[in-house]
């Protein structure tokens, strides 16, 4: 009998050891309660690691977005808003037919989180927001390649007619005449390149007076106008000209349909 009261007091005596060693560590582990939302872990907990054998899975009871969102207490006394959120939206349920976005959004300036990535499952991807000021690709190799074409929606100067910028893509946004600068009556090396941006209309390339027009590769007599086709061209259709000698201008590179406009 005795031996019995000595084994049930170690044993009584070890539970009180190990519920007084790890007890403060999880007597805070989980509060869940129905309707509300449910809080897993303490501050006394270090770490959190889920290990299966297979895969963890978030998934959500009713409609609407599925969210995981991360909130940096340690920084802020911002505590009621994500600073981080990824989430998931389903938007055609049909079964066997799922079209499901994916977005990664942060927040900037104590503002609702913005989106800085999105995957449109039927659609494209999107890469930014207009409250970022740059996007940096690094790679090992310093090279970066694009399976397609890239195409700026912003081009550096926009005109419905007059004298053509250097050194940048200019968009033509009107039918009309376009003349290239006086850039190249001192010095050589200067560019411009000039896209058309409706193909019904016709966008007519002049040189200023003094300078000469060559265009390499055109079936366009030399110092005559060079017209874009009209209708027979197509929208972004361009083509760039650059300064190779004092007073005359190269044509280097088009896309498109370019003819001749006649003398200037």
């Amino acid at each position: 009998m005795r031996k019995f009261v000595t084994i049930a007091f170690s044993l009584t005596l070890l539970a009180f050891i190990v519920a007084a060693t790890i007890g403060p560590q999880i007597s805070t582990g989980a509060r869940c309660s129905s309707g509300v939302d449910c809080e897993i872990g303490s501050s006394k907990i270090t770490s959190l690691t889920l290990l299966t054998d297979v895969d963890v899975r978030i998934k959500n009871s009713s409609s609407g977005n599925v969210t995981l969102d991360f909130r940096d207490y340690a920084d802020t006394t911002d505590d009621d808003m994500a600073h981080a959120i990824l989430t998931t939206n389903c938007t055609t349920t049909t079964t066997g037919a799922e079209d499901c976005d994916f977005t990664i959004g942060v927040v900037e300036a104590g503002a609702a989180a913005d989106t800085r990535f999105n995957i449109n499952a039927d659609g494209g991807i999107a890469i930014g927001s207009a409250n970022m000021d740059a996007i940096t690709l690094v790679t090992a190799t310093g090279t970066v390649t694009v399976d397609g074409f890239v195409r700026g929606n912003k081009p550096l100067r926009q005109l419905s007619s007059g004298t053509l910028t250097a050194n940048t893509v200019n968009l033509a946004t009107a039918a009309g005449t376009y003349t290239l600068p006086d850039t190249c009556d001192a010095v050589t090396g200067s560019w411009v390149t000039v896209v058309v941006q409706d193909a019904s209309e016709v966008v007519i390339i002049a040189v200023s007076s003094g300078d000469q027009l060559h265009p390499i590769g055109l079936s366009i007599d030399q110092d005559h106008v060079i017209d874009s086709a009209g209708g027979a061209s197509g929208d972004g259709d361009f083509i760039t000209f650059v300064c190779l000698a004092l007073n005359s201008w190269y044509t280097t590179s088009f896309g498109g349909v370019w003819v001749d406009g006649g003398a200037s």
